[in-house]
């Protein structure tokens, strides 16, 4: 009886082990973080599209986004503010701040004039 109780006490203590070790991510897949921040990504880049303009300025056209790897890219029809204007306006803005935190990259690149010349590119890697 004493062997088969310190056989079930093993058993329940190893289960609870891994359970433990899986909750901490040490089984299961590794890229989850990196496949979850890309479809974060995505799903701003869809909202963008669909607003049609930044969130915190509707002057700044929404022309187009791509998402490439941790990088969301937005095409801005608008005259380009300072990079730490920039800098400071998205890492203000808390979807995009809990994005770059994530280790995303959000760039902007900026034209006056609908198909024109890039004037500038600000890109956001850290608040």
């Amino acid at each position: 009886m004493e062997k088969l109780l310190g056989a079930v006490a093993i058993l329940v203590l190893s289960v609870l082990g891994y359970m433990g070790a899986k909750s901490l991510g040490l089984f299961g897949n590794p890229n989850r973080q990196a496949v979850e921040l890309q479809l974060a990504l995505i799903d701003q880049a869809k909202q963008l599209e669909a607003q049609g303009y930044l969130p915190w300025d509707s002057t700044d056209i929404v022309a187009s986004t791509r998402v490439t790897g941790m990088k969301l890219s937005v095409e801005i029809t608008h005259v380009a503010p300072s990079e730490s204007m920039v800098q400071a306006t998205v890492c203000n803005y808390r979807r995009m701040r809990l994005l770059i935190q994530s280790g995303a990259t959000i760039e902007f690149i900026w034209r006056p004039e609908p198909n024109g010349t890039v004037m500038a590119v600000s890109t956001v890697n850290k608040c």
